[in-house]
């Protein structure tokens, strides 16, 4: 089975930022904000089309093909990580594209049934890859409305349908809240400090550095110690 993680904040909260340390020869990087940029100084020379490991997602269709070439094909057995760069914006693609013709729904509850559906599916069908592969989505969170009595923040997605059926983040051992101080300082939140954070008990600190390679060897000590 992979190993899921998520991470969610607030644009510019350090999601994609603590995706440097990780090791480009092993990491490929699904690009779903369509940016096609990443947000560090030469990224362009360890991320891109030519080294195989940055691509860009323009549906849900196309991701999932892309995770399940990935975690598949020979010629990429040396990838440890596969990032999911965007996901909200990769849903969002689905939404925007109703509204131009350009997806067959009838109305907007079929659309958003299958923004649900095809999201679980993404989730779901990536729990069976190999072992050895971290799958890493990034995304935007939904603040709490302080006056709901009970709701705390948690990852957005569009229309209720998905929120409704299924809350993502129970999908995940590892759901990371990226945040920023005043000063600028990024940094994760671990456990649910009034949001749906979630890590495996004693294996993180209540806050961590913003650096996605530090996560994964810390989880790696943790389940050699569980074994």
């Amino acid at each position: 089975m992979a190993r899921l993680i998520l991470v969610y904040g607030q644009p510019a909260a350090g999601k994609t930022y603590a995706l440097k340390t990780l090791n480009p020869d092993e990491t490929v990087i699904i690009d779903g904000d369509r940016k096609g940029a990443l947000c560090w100084l030469g990224w362009k020379k360890l991320y891109n089309v030519d080294r195989k490991n940055f691509f860009a997602a323009s549906s849900l269709d196309k991701t999932i093909k892309l995770v399940e070439h990935v975690a598949n094909n020979d010629d990429f057995k040396h990838v440890k990580n596969i990032v999911v760069d965007g996901l909200n914006n990769i849903m969002s693609i689905e939404d925007t594209a109703f509204f131009f013709g350009k997806r067959p729904y009838k109305n907007k509850l079929d659309l958003y049934e299958a923004i649900s559906q095809k999201t679980i599916w993404l989730i779901e069908t990536c729990k069976g890859y190999r072992s050895d592969l971290n799958i890493i989505f990034n995304a935007h969170v939904k603040t709490a409305d302080p006056y709901a009595t009970g709701e705390v923040d948690h990852l957005f997605t569009p229309g209720k349908a998905l929120e409704n059926k299924k809350k993502i983040e129970g999908a995940f051992n590892y759901a990371f809240y990226a945040k920023a101080d005043r000063e600028g300082n990024h940094f994760f939140e671990t456990a649910p400090i009034n949001s749906t954070a979630r890590t495996p008990e004693g294996c993180f600190p209540p806050t961590i550095p913003n650096d996605m390679q530090f996560i994964i060897n810390t989880i790696d000590k943790y389940d050699e110690g569980a074994e």
